[in-house]
């Protein structure tokens, strides 16, 4: 029996499914849904393992994107996959958003910093380099809901400091100005959220799946810090 891997990302106001055919991309699905995520979700998920003559209970493990980002995505992304996992007695693995951001720098040899909007003066961010087979992102500064001055001054702190950092970001004019005091002349690359970058990192973190149960989300900073 073939071992397919099904990734979801609710992160963003994207909708994103990518699915590992024995460690290969198989497909991915990619939608801008904004608020309609929940009340999509299913069918889309329903729709892309159709289009390959698939269903949920041919799925070996599933992938869920657990944070940082919009709480109500996340708590989305969250129940539908446990849900399905538990239905089908099958393993979790979680994904960091952070991650998944920085993942093709990583593949490709490189530093790479990923950024994303937390409001309140604040970017979710992590650091990465990569692993000794080259596949799984190591971290350079741990997640967290940073204070750009205070992000600059922890990656300072590690060879080659912020200038030696490809910088990767899901809507770098949401923090742009934000940055610029601390980050002058630096280059945000805009990463869409895609399902087949979260599929490829779930293959790498295969051995992170735990029981649907154990899943928690990492919003990384509370409620009240508000957003834009």
């Amino acid at each position: 029996m073939k071992e397919y891997i099904l990734a979801i990302d609710c992160c963003s106001s994207w909708t994103s499914l990518g699915l590992l055919e024995e460690g290969r991309l198989k497909g991915a699905l990619s939608v801008d849904l904004g608020r309609r995520q929940a009340a999509e979700l299913p069918d889309m998920a329903a729709f892309f393992l159709g289009t390959l003559g698939l269903s949920v209970e041919n799925m070996s493990l599933f992938a869920v994107v657990t944070g940082p980002g919009s709480f109500t995505g996340i708590k989305v992304g969250i129940a539908f996959t446990v849900f399905a996992a538990w239905g089908g007695g099958k393993k979790v693995i979680p994904l960091s958003s952070l991650e998944c951001m920085a993942f093709d720098g990583v593949l490709a040899g490189k530093r790479v910093a990923a950024v994303s909007w937390a409001g309140g003066g604040r970017v979710y961010a992590g650091a990465y380099l990569p692993g000794t087979e080259g596949h799984t992102p190591v971290s350079l500064v741990p997640e967290g809901a940073y204070i750009p001055k205070d992000l600059l001054e922890s990656l300072e702190q590690i060879p080659g400091g912020a200038g030696s950092m490809e910088w990767v970001g899901d809507a770098p004019e949401k923090y742009l100005a934000d940055l610029a005091g601390f980050f002058p002349g630096r280059r945000i690359t805009r990463v869409i959220p895609w399902g087949g970058r979260c599929a490829l990192l779930a293959g790498a973190r295969r051995g992170d799946a735990c029981f649907p149960v154990d899943v928690r989300a990492r919003y990384l900073r509370d409620p009240d810090i508000g957003a834009k």
